[in-house]
């Protein structure tokens, strides 16, 4: 078999990838945003926990009245942020605090690059799904590829869903009714606690995460100029 030949029959014989499944896409989206989640709050906790040494040791206590407990905190974090912008200058701070600071900045960045890395991946995934050419046209502007990534992960195949309000519920963004009063989750939560019982949670399916993770897909909408959900 000459040259041209086996390069024509290569041509003709040359498979592609197939298509990954829709459901299996979604479950790597779901496990994806599990770890995701899971850093993030990390990250969070790290932060906090090193907000409230600093504010410690410069005289923050819980008994001060909350103006004061605002301006330790506001003081805290000055002092941290100078302490990380000499370290990035590579230059020493009189601060006592300074390697506390350094090392607790040392393991946020890194949390904030792993959440950085497994957005990159749900993205990748996201582009798999039918819908990623409405998603990544121009006027969708404040809902993109990682928008949608963070929807499917929480949510599941949306096509799984009877409707939108069952998607809505999920999220927690749908109310729940009990002897006649209707209250967003929230509300029973902070404002009528100890109102609904275990059960009651249970069949509403509330999840506080899903539901703060969707306020910020909806204050991102909102806050877009000249668009229908402004």
């Amino acid at each position: 078999m000459t040259t041209t030949s086996k390069t024509r029959q290569s041509r003709f014989t040359k498979t592609t990838t197939p298509a990954m499944p829709i459901p299996e896409v979604c479950r790597e989206l779901m496990a994806q945003q599990r770890q995701r989640s899971a850093a993030v709050r990390m990250r969070i906790m790290q932060s906090n926990r090193l907000l409230a040494c600093v504010a410690g040791s410069m005289g923050y206590h819980a008994k001060q009245d909350e103006t004061e407990r605002e301006k330790g905190i506001k003081a805290a974090g000055g002092l941290i942020d100078e302490i990380v912008a000499a370290h990035d200058r590579h230059e020493d701070h009189a601060s006592p605090l300074r390697g506390l600071v350094i090392a607790s900045q040392i393991g946020i960045e890194a949390l904030d690059r792993v959440v950085c890395d497994i957005e990159k991946v749900m993205e990748n995934f996201t582009k798999k799904l039918p819908v990623k050419s409405w998603v990544q046209a121009p006027e969708q502007n404040g809902f993109g590829l990682l928008s949608l990534a963070g929807v499917v992960g929480e949510a599941g195949d949306l096509s799984l869903y009877a409707s939108p309000p069952k998607l809505w519920r999920r999220l927690g963004c749908a109310p729940y009714t009990k002897d006649g009063v209707t209250l967003m989750g929230s509300t029973w939560r902070f404002k009528q606690e100890g109102t609904l019982t275990a059960e009651d949670w249970k069949d509403y399916g509330y999840s506080p995460r899903r539901r703060s993770f969707s306020y910020v897909i909806g204050e991102n909408l909102i806050k877009q100029m000249n668009t229908p959900y402004r």
